[in-house]
Parts: C-alpha cells; structure tokens; sequence
C-alpha cells in the first residue's frame, strides 16, 4: 500500500507539473482594449514594417546620391616591364617603369543633373514617409473590421448563453407544472427541445469566435490576444461627432504621398534633360613616382575635362516620355484615392447615423419584448396564453438584444475607422 501511495502521490506531481507547462502560455496571454490593440497593431503589422523598411531604403539611396557631389580620390599604381628591342629580335629586360599617383577628380558641372536627382530623391523619401503613416491609417480601418467581427461573435455566444438560462428556467418550470398536471407532457418535451437546440448552437458560434480571434491576431501579429475588451467610448458613444470634413481628408498622407511623387517625376525630367550639357571635371594627380619620359621630373599636374554630348539616340526624350506617362498616373491615382477617402469618411458618417437609430429602436423594442414575455409567461399560469406563444416571445427577446449589439458595434466601428481616416482615436 505504500508503494501504491507513493507511485499515485508521484504520479500526481507529475500530473500538476504537466498541467501547469501546458497551462503557462496563457499565463501571456491578453485581454486588450481597442484603443491599446490598435497602437500596438501599427507597431507589428507586416504591412507596416514593409513600409518602414521601404523608407529607409528611399534615405539610404539619397545617402548615397550625396557622393556624386563630393570629389573623389583615388591611389593608382602600376608597374611595368620594358624590353629592349635590338636588330636582331628580342633580349632582356631593360627596366621595370613604376608610376605611383595621388588622383583627385571633382566634377563642376552636370547640367546640375545630380542636384535635381538629390531633390529626385529626397521627394521619394517624403512619399515614402507618409506612405508610411498612411498604411498606419489603413491598417486601423482594417483591423476593425476584424475586431467587429469578434465583438459579433461575442454578443452571439453572450446571448445564447442568456437564452439557455432562460430556457433553462422555462424547462424547471414547466417540469414542476407537469408533475402537477397543471401543463401538458408535450410542453415539457417541447421545452426540452428548445434547450437542447440552444445547446447545439453554442459549439458553431464558439468556433466562429476563437476563428475570429486568430484571424485578429494574425492580422495584427500581436502574439499574446486572446480577447478584445468592450471600448470604454461606449457610454458617450452618442456624444462622438462623424462628418465629412474634407480640408482634413486632403492632408491625408495617402494623398501627400502622391504629391511628393509626382513631384519627384517632375525633378526627374531636369535630370534627365541635365545630359544635353556638357560635363565638366577637374582632375589633378599628385606622382610619387613617374616613369612618362615626356613628364619626367614632374611630381603633379592638373587639368580641365570637358566632354560634349553630341547624339545618343533621342534617350533624353524617350525617357522624359516615360516620366510624363508616371507623372499622370500618378495624378490619376490622386484623384481616384481622393474620390475614395471622401466616399469612405461618407459611407461611416451614415453608418454612423443609422446605428444611432437602430441603437435606440433596438433598445425600446427589447425593453417592450422583455415586458410582452414577463406578462406571456404570467398569462401563460392563468391559462390565457399557450406555451409556444411564451417560447416565441422570448426567442424575440434575444434576438431584439442582438439587434442592440449588432447597432452597438457598427457605433464603434463607424466611429473608430472615420477617426482613422484622420488619424486619430475617439
């Protein structure tokens, strides 16, 4: 027995140890507010750290177009066997020529070509700078829409927990009834039958939820979600004002973005156009050793290099034709994401409205519904309502709650995807 009391003891050491490993990743886990997932979100979001990356790809690439403006310097060395040459062919070598030089070379002009390349790129470093914050807005508007659908599958599986007390209590009821003969046997089934379908809805809907849940965490890449919390703007949900304001959408970085491309075309036709001038450098060397005879003696020259382009196959127009062909569709993109901003900010605006109305339909009718199945069930004991009336006035009664949650949480979606729009929160 005590061999049996200590491998039982041990086995359920073992048991707890186990229980508590697979248990401790929920020990992480997180239950956010929407304001918090939503900050958090824009710091993880692959979409956003792509952008990120791009703009300090765009700076990088400005960095590096700097150096066409700055001189350069450079070692050169070289040596070299000369043979000496007789009448009758080939013999030894005669001496190795050694040169060793300091080369400085900085170029005067380019047409200033790389100037406006310099301002070519600092524009693509701005678009990709609000580029940046405008996917920050877009990922906002986005994950609402996932935190929606959590929100919905939530008030589902809230209510129909609801529904199942209730139908619950109407089954213990109608049971004592029947036990007294006061209720019918087929009442009491059918009674059974609607807890017993209540139960069977449950599963489905906690699927749709956890489904919800990870494609919320997927999106956002906040590994440790497990739940969103109620938005606390609720209670002054009413108060939130949503309408079009088209000075704000205009600063949208989206469109800002836009601007400072098309810009950047614009300087890119001056770079383009920089190579009908000539090019002008200024080289100088500085010889450590010299082996040119014609020079020799010498320890340093200078000069001026100018070279004329003369033809190169109408380039410079074939490629200011692919500038201008970019620069309006970018003025064509404009205007389309304009159109749509503004569509946007009017679609919430109006949702935003309809939900306040609904949201108070909805609440007056479930208050008048959940009276109707106080008064059917004591209608119901006096003998002057059947039981499928009181069933039915309480499926009406959770689905008028629904409706409140289904208003409820277009409120707050409306209300939050229109302040993302402007970057902002409620």
């Amino acid at each position: 027995m005590d061999k049996k009391n200590r491998f039982s003891q041990f086995a359920f050491h073992v048991l707890l140890l186990l229980l508590f490993f697979f248990d401790l990743p929920r020990g992480f886990s997180k239950s956010y507010e929407l304001k918090e997932l939503i900050e958090k979100a824009k710091s993880l979001n692959l979409d956003i750290l792509v952008a990120e990356m791009s703009s300090k790809i765009t700076h990088a690439q400005k960095e590096e177009a700097k150096s066409s403006i700055y001189p350069t310097l450079r070692l050169e060395s070289s040596f070299v066997e000369v043979e000496k040459r007789t009448a009758f062919g080939s013999g030894n070598p005669d001496r190795t020529l050694e040169n060793v030089r300091l080369v400085a070379n900085q170029r005067i002009f380019r047409g200033l070509g790389e100037f406006h390349e310099l301002g070519r790129l600092g524009q693509l470093e701005e678009a990709q700078k609000q580029f940046y914050e405008s996917t920050k807005r877009d990922v906002a508007t986005s994950l609402l829409d996932f935190v929606a659908e959590v929100m919905w599958q939530k008030a589902r599986l809230k209510r129909q927990k609801e529904l199942l007390e209730l139908s619950k209590e109407r089954e213990a009821t109608l049971d004592a009834r029947v036990r007294i003969g006061k209720s019918r046997q087929s009442e009491l089934l059918n009674a059974k039958s609607q807890t017993s379908s209540v139960l069977a809805q449950m599963a489905p809907i906690q699927q749709a939820l956890d489904s919800a849940i990870i494609s919320l965490k997927n999106f956002s890449q906040v590994e440790d979600l497990t739940d969103i919390e109620e938005p606390k703007v609720l209670p002054k949900i009413e108060d939130q004002q949503v309408g079009l304001d088209a000075k704000e959408l205009d600063l949208h970085p989206g469109l800002l973005s836009l601007e400072h491309q098309i810009a950047a075309f614009e300087q890119e036709s001056k770079v383009n156009k920089a190579y009908h001038f000539p090019q002008i450098d200024v080289r100088a060397n500085i010889y450590g050793k010299r082996a040119d005879v014609s020079f020799e003696g010498s320890d340093w020259d200078i000069g001026l290099f100018i070279t004329w382009p003369l033809f190169e196959g109408n380039i410079v127009a074939a490629r200011n034709q692919q500038v201008y062909a970019r620069r309006n569709q970018s003025l064509l993109q404009k205007s389309r994401q304009r159109n749509l901003l503004h569509q946007n900010a009017d679609i919430q605006s109006k949702s935003f409205l309809n939900a306040k109305i609904a949201f108070a339909e909805a609440s007056k009718s479930a208050s008048l519904q959940k009276s109707s199945y106080e008064s059917l069930k004591k209608d119901y004991q006096l003998g002057l309502a059947n039981n499928l009336e009181v069933n039915q006035s309480l499926n009406l009664y959770i689905q008028n709650l629904l409706l409140i949650d289904q208003a409820k949480i277009s409120l707050v979606k409306s209300v939050f995807q229109y302040y993302a729009l402007l970057g902002r929160t409620p």
